[in-house]
């Protein structure tokens, strides 16, 4: 269309996978963050930079605090990338930081499977409980894991999304 752009660029960073090598003595982690930063160290307004899972592999609270720290600086470098993550808070930073877009894949929570449909300005849901309850597991550990989540008195973000598909779905019924 008349509105589309195409933009070129001079490097493409990649991170998807696990990398972890017994031979060099490096956990998921380890790997992941010398991807990272060899990123930081290169990356620039002529750079597109694509990381998978970006903070997993650590404690997540301190996983999403340096992955946020990461975007930030790549941010800062104008470079341009597509991430993705489980983390609300990412989700929420996204949502709150000039420059940075959440998307989402649309997902079939009747047949477990993706839709192949992107929507922007729209975080994501794992549909982590969903998934578990379709493939099989107890409704016994299902409850638990609800009271546990409802323990911590947390809010989670992902349940939320999940939730909202949800009542787009039955609406949509209508």
């Amino acid at each position: 269309s008349a509105d589309s752009q195409l933009s070129v660029y001079q490097s493409i960073f990649i991170d998807i996978g696990d990398n972890q090598s017994l031979e060099n003595n490096l956990s998921s982690y380890s790997s992941h963050l010398m991807n990272m930063k060899y990123f930081m160290e290169h990356a620039g307004k002529h750079t597109l930079f694509l990381i998978d899972e970006l903070g997993n592999g650590t404690d997540p609270a301190i996983g999403s605090s340096i992955a946020q720290s990461i975007l930030e600086h790549l941010l800062a470098r104008k470079a341009y990338g597509v991430v993705t993550t489980h983390f609300g808070n990412l989700k929420a930073w996204a949502g709150q930081t000039d420059g940075v877009q959440n998307a989402r894949m649309l997902y079939d929570l009747q047949k477990l499977e993706p839709q192949f449909i992107l929507e922007l300005d729209k975080p994501g849901s794992s549909f982590a409980i969903e998934v578990a309850t379709k493939v099989g597991i107890p409704d016994s550990i299902i409850q638990r894991v609800r009271k546990i989540n409802q323990w911590k008195q947390h809010i989670d973000l992902d349940e939320l999304l999940a939730e909202n598909e949800k009542h787009k779905l039955e609406l949509a019924d209508m």
